[in-house]
């Protein structure tokens, strides 16, 4: 697949890029941030690899069979208080949060969850509206010879991408977000069947909309269509027509302005992210398109207005040295970039809005592998392991032991997140053997 080259670009600024991608992806997976907590898959020196939650624990989202906030790292663990994961295979190699529930997958490819079920998100039908420590999901894994490669989770529910590309979901459905094709709430992770036929490799749960990226470059969403974020014209020309109703589709719709049989191989989508209302999709050769909600700028465009189709973001016009886009990441409810920066979300130092794409000067010389966004909280991988957080801390979400807002990046003292060869996503890794 070729690759259009800049002006002034050299070809060895070409291949980083090409090569940082994959890295940036398969890095994200170990940490993730949700509403007022954060997980990451972590070691301490010379210490094993673990799965750690801190932050808000009001339902049970911390894993550790307690129901209180943490502000400093703890381990998840079982009902009984050992870890719950052990062995080769048994190990956690993706980590998802939601707004208030998480999934991990193991690298057997089974699914585990906890946190918040109140409309089914955890995938267990028997589940209380609360779940304290990870439960394995029961109907995937090599059991059932359905071994999960990705998930996401969402305000209040959850997407699985099986290793044949089938793409499962469960949770709250009264916005269609599932995309079963109805309004109503599931209980258990089934398959979407109207995507059956379509390999899909990834997917992004928003709050109350879905998107999926196929194998060959195509873009479904689905889901609330009430600020552009699906990406589909009729909807906000329904909207304008009955302003009285809140529009929704329940079936996956295909995105025609990203048409990959009408792009050049370069502009062909690699990654996918969706926010609260909004949403982001990478290029192979770098460049950001968004979509939806622009409240307080939060696409980077310069303005407030919503965008109802995908629109290119042009970095090189923005207030950053940035030339091509690594990664698109998108937290439980907002853009990392620029958005509502009341708790310093942004890191500048300051708490005043921004409508385009900015640094973030507190990261200094740090070389950055990848980013992750919740709510109101970021973090920041560095190449050599280390994790910077900052923004909302109130609930201990940032994980320094006290519940201080930061807006400048914190490094996170003690502690080395997953190497990207331990998760399922990196580009040299296999399924595992059962």
């Amino acid at each position: 697949m070729g690759c259009r080259k800049r002006k002034k670009e050299t070809w060895m600024d070409l291949l980083r890029c090409l090569s940082s991608q994959p890295q940036a992806a398969a890095q994200a997976t170990a940490v993730s941030l949700g509403a007022y907590h954060s997980v990451a898959l972590m070691a301490q020196k010379q210490g094993d690899l673990q799965l750690y939650a801190f932050g808000r624990g009001f339902h049970g989202q911390l894993g550790n069979a307690s129901y209180g906030d943490c502000a400093a790292p703890t381990k998840c663990s079982g009902k009984d208080g050992k870890n719950f994961l052990s062995g080769k295979n048994g190990r956690a190699a993706v980590v998802a949060a939601g707004s208030n529930h998480n999934l991990l997958i193991t690298r057997r490819g089974e699914i585990f969850a906890w946190g918040l079920s109140s409309s089914g998100e955890l995938g267990q039908r028997d589940t209380p509206i609360d779940q304290a420590w990870p439960v394995q999901v029961q109907n995937v894994g090599p059991a059932f010879r359905m071994r999960m490669l990705s998930v996401s989770a969402g305000g209040s529910h959850s997407l699985a991408i099986c290793e044949n590309g089938e793409l499962w979901a469960c949770g709250r459905g009264r916005h269609g977000q599932l995309g079963f094709g109805n309004f109503d709430d599931a209980t258990t992770l089934r398959p979407i069947t109207s995507l059956r036929g379509v390999r899909i490799v990834a997917a992004a749960a928003g709050e109350k909309h879905s998107l999926a990226l196929a194998t060959h470059g195509a873009v479904y969403a689905w889901g609330c269509g009430r600020c552009g974020q699906l990406g589909v014209p009729e909807i906000s020309a329904f909207q304008a027509a009955n302003p009285g109703v809140q529009p929704a589709m329940h079936t996956p719709q295909f995105v025609r302005e990203l048409d990959p049989t009408q792009l050049q191989p370069w502009d062909r989508i690699t990654s996918i992210a969706a926010g609260l209302n909004h949403n982001a999709a990478m290029s192979v050769a770098g460049e950001i398109y968004m979509w939806g909600s622009n409240k307080h700028g939060c696409l980077g465009l310069g303005d407030t207005s919503n965008r109802v189709l995908p629109t290119k973001v042009n970095l090189l016009q923005q207030n950053a040295p940035l030339k091509k886009a690594l990664q698109a990441a998108c937290g439980a409810h907002r853009w990392r970039g620029p958005r509502y920066n009341g708790f310093g979300q942004l890191g500048t130092g300051d708490s005043l809005d921004c409508k385009r794409f900015t640094a973030v000067p507190g990261l200094g010389s740090v070389t950055t592998a990848c980013i992750v966004s919740g709510e109101n909280h970021a973090c920041a991988i560095a190449k050599t392991g280390e994790l910077y957080f900052w923004g909302r801390g109130d609930s201990g979400q940032l994980g320094a032991g006290n519940d201080f807002s930061q807006r400048v990046p914190q490094k996170l003292v003690g502690y080395q997140v997953a190497h990207p060869e331990h998760t399922l996503r990196s580009p040299s890794s296999r399924a595992p053997s059962a």
